[in-house]
């Protein structure tokens, strides 16, 4: 038998959304390791160090823990020591898809996954040097805390891989690049959470 003298449990809404149709512009720096090949028999790590990294990213709320988004990376590399008188640099450009966790509170951790096109130039005494293809996975975690309602601050772990499918020297095979990048992320949210 059920006793209805009991009153029914209070309904708890939640949380007010905070991502649906709100815009973020991020702006980031921070550390990048290469790893990898930049073609057959040529090692990424062999000819670049650790380096800096600077990101931009730009994405609109679609759901409530759903964001898509464009991404952008500069890379100013550090030569190794075998080659003085290089100046290496790359860029990279993608899509993404962000998954927010939570709702409702100041820090809001996320993960990321998206694809995207990237080119590392190498400028020699004897010309420079081009690779370039896609980036099948573009992965980041992160995590943005908010002092105010506008601005979010947080850190953030990727890892990204892809084929260079252009080389200098066209008869080389495609090889598989790597990168690892840590750092930390400035996010500006429209109309603030």
């Amino acid at each position: 038998m059920v006793d209805d003298s009991e009153p029914e449990p209070a309904i708890i809404p939640l949380a007010t959304d905070t991502l649906a149709g709100h815009f973020t512009l991020g702006a980031g720096v921070g550390l990048a390791v290469p790893f990898g090949k930049l073609e057959s028999g040529a090692s990424e790590s062999d000819a670049f160090d650790p380096s800096l990294l600077f990101s931009v990213d730009a994405a609109f709320g679609v759901s409530r823990n759903v964001a898509l988004g464009a991404y952008g990376q500069y890379l100013s590399y550090s030569a190794d020591d075998d080659c003085v008188d290089c100046e290496p640099s790359g860029f990279a450009v993608g899509a993404f898809v962000r998954y927010h966790l939570v709702q409702g509170t100041r820090f809001d951790p996320w993960a990321l996954a998206g694809l995207g096109y990237r080119k590392t130039t190498i400028k020699t005494p004897g010309g420079d040097l081009d690779y370039s293809g896609i980036d099948w996975l573009h992965l980041q975690v992160g995590g943005d805390w908010y002092p105010i309602s506008v601005l979010g601050v947080g850190p953030y772990l990727g890892l990204d891989f892809g084929y260079y499918g252009d080389h200098p020297d066209d008869s080389r095979d495609s090889a598989a690049h790597w990168q690892f990048s840590t750092g930390l992320r400035l996010l500006l949210d429209v109309p603030g959470k």
